[in-house]
């Protein structure tokens, strides 16, 4: 996969689970209501930091299982599978109804300092079962993907991803401080359907690919049996 293909896919996956209602969400809109449109970035920071540190994590963990086939194409399954998950629960909550978040649901903070505030982004997001999962099935399959292009397709996928959370995080605050509701709910059920039909595409994708794995070196091992006996 060329790295300009990882980014663009890696952005609009993320931008799927930066959409999702969550802690990290409703930390933004109270400190951004409290403090200003800064809030937004600082706690963006704090996400992406966060997720540096996995995305390294897992490129030097991975980087020591690709060589086992089997291990990647479990991954692409589970992964698979858990994108499959997500997407029918984000069309579900569309159909439903789902609402962008109002403002003055979320309890004012006290004062805030800017390192309050990228730690929030930290702590949130670490806390958040949802991201936790993410990153141990979807994240982990789209790393063994990007390191097939090394350092440059590691970062495409970085900078792709992190780049949906910006976008997203600075549009909410961007409403906030305009002091009106830009985003209608229709809008934002549609971003959550489309994003949600984007990931049926990607999770039958890893699927495929994760069994395609399974059946294709099995037959080789199978060849290779038959060749010693």
């Amino acid at each position: 996969m060329k790295p300009l293909k990882i980014l663009s896919m890696s952005f609009v996956t993320g931008l799927s689970g930066a959409l999702m209602p969550g802690p990290v969400l409703a930390v933004t809109i109270s400190s951004v209501i409290q403090v200003g449109f800064i809030a937004a970035v600082l706690i963006m920071i704090g996400h992406s930091i966060l997720e540096l540190v996995m995305v390294l994590a897992l490129a030097l963990g991975l980087k020591n299982i690709l060589g086992n086939r089997y291990v990647t194409g479990f991954i692409g399954v589970v992964g698979g599978a858990v994108l499959l998950w997500f997407s029918y629960g984000m069309i579900k909550s569309a159909y439903m109804g789902i609402s962008v978040p109002e403002a003055n649901a979320v309890t004012q903070a006290s004062t805030i300092t800017n390192f309050d505030l990228i730690l929030k982004g930290i702590v949130t997001s670490a806390s958040n079962p949802y991201w936790v999962i993410w990153w141990a099935t979807i994240g982990a399959t789209y790393m063994l993907v990007s390191l097939e292009k090394s350092v440059v397709g590691i970062s495409s996928f970085y900078i792709g991803h992190i780049s949906s959370d910006f976008v997203w995080y600075i549009a909410v605050a961007i409403a906030l401080v305009l002091g009106k509701k830009v985003l209608s709910d229709r809008v934002y059920m549609i971003l959550i359907i489309v994003c949600g039909l984007f990931l049926v595409y990607m999770g039958v994708y890893f699927f495929y690919t994760g069994i395609k794995k399974f059946v294709k070196y099995g037959k080789m091992d199978k060849l290779k049996e038959n060749k010693n006996v």
